[in-house]
């Protein structure tokens, strides 16, 4: 029998990557300037970047695995763009090291980041429990014309 380990990977790198973005978002190094910020937003940033691949996988894998509703061509789409989101973040961020150059453009690709991430989330939501599970999931795919 096989089984659908998706939905209990998915949930490590949302983590990561949520802590990740509003630790590149919000000004903690001017509020509590003794804290070793940079090197915990890049491990977040790489360990959770890492293990979107694997949960990317896992989804593939999981799409033959039972049925589903018309919000999973859109939630694969919205998961595709998260993972290029947080790659070319990575990417920056290491290109970045040594230097403050580029600091407004991780910014950038930290808030658009966390907005993929409730995208995706709410349509895999909507994929697993359905359409009105709650008022944004409705709202959301309402918006994509699913209902």
């Amino acid at each position: 029998m096989r089984m659908n380990i998706h939905p209990v990977l998915v949930h490590f790198p949302v983590a990561l990557l949520t802590l990740y973005s509003v630790l590149e978002i919000l000004p903690l190094a001017q509020w509590w300037p003794k804290g070793n910020w940079d090197f915990m937003r890049s491990f977040l940033l790489y360990l959770g970047t890492l293990t979107l691949y694997p949960v990317l996988l896992s989804g593939f894998v999981a799409e033959d695995l039972g049925s589903h509703n018309g919000a999973l061509p859109y939630h694969k789409v919205a998961a595709l763009i998260t993972v290029v989101i947080f790659t070319l973040a990575s990417l920056i961020s290491l290109w970045r090291k040594g230097h403050d150059k580029g600091v407004a453009v991780q910014k950038v690709f930290a808030v658009l980041g966390l907005i993929a991430l409730v995208i995706v989330g709410t349509l895999g939501g909507a994929v697993a429990y359905g359409y009105y599970n709650d008022p944004f999931t409705s709202m959301l795919t309402s918006f994509f014309g699913l209902q």
